[in-house]
């Protein structure tokens, strides 16, 4: 007869929400690092809207499925103008129980990428030359650049880490910057095992 395990001894997963503003290359890629490390708790989920309104509509999902860690992924060039009111507002909403972090990447998300393949140039400040230089690197499918490559390598994500500035959460940056990892290091956090 197998041994009951004692009442209370297991630690329930923080439930985790990644929020992204992105509905194609962030959620995927967030998806495929929550596969490999097989974490737990943690719901993927896009949602196009602005910063403000995604930080309210990250506010009702959590109200309503009982998150405990709300991560809203954000690119700093899409209503810049939002992203202060934001962050005061992930700030505001933050309690004991659940806590809002606005994850932004200066300029967008293809910082990110391209620090998985190499440096990110300073002069690479606009999209149109990110998404390029994602592009030549092979990151990205030729014919539909919001899907990454079929060997995207997401599982040099710590080397992409060494190659591009590192933000707090609720926070600002200059170009490259980025608090991807954050993101990372609590699905690694809620893993099963280990890539």
């Amino acid at each position: 007869m197998a041994r009951k395990r004692p009442a209370g001894k297991r630690k329930a997963a923080l439930q985790t929400l990644i929020l992204c503003q992105g509905t194609v290359t962030e959620p995927t890629y967030f998806a495929y690092m929550q596969r490999c490390w097989k974490s737990r708790a943690i719901k993927i989920k896009a949602h196009h809207e602005t910063p403000l309104k995604l930080v309210q509509h990250a506010q009702r999902l959590a109200r309503d499925e009982h998150y405990e860690r709300v991560f809203i992924v954000v690119d700093e060039d899409d209503s810049r103008n939002e992203l202060l009111p934001a962050i005061h507002q992930c700030q505001r909403a933050s309690t004991k129980k659940c806590s809002f972090e606005l994850i932004t990447s200066h300029i967008c998300f293809e910082v990110w990428l391209l620090a998985h393949a190499r440096e990110v140039p300073s002069s690479a400040s606009h999209r149109p030359l990110l998404a390029r230089l994602v592009r030549e690197a092979g990151l990205v499918d030729k014919q539909s650049p919001k899907h990454l490559h079929a060997d995207f390598p997401y599982l040099l994500w710590q080397e992409a880490q060494k190659r591009i500035p590192v933000l707090e959460t609720n926070s600002l940056g200059e170009h490259p910057a980025t608090a991807v990892p954050v993101v990372l290091e609590a699905l690694r956090a809620a893993q099963g095992a280990t890539p």
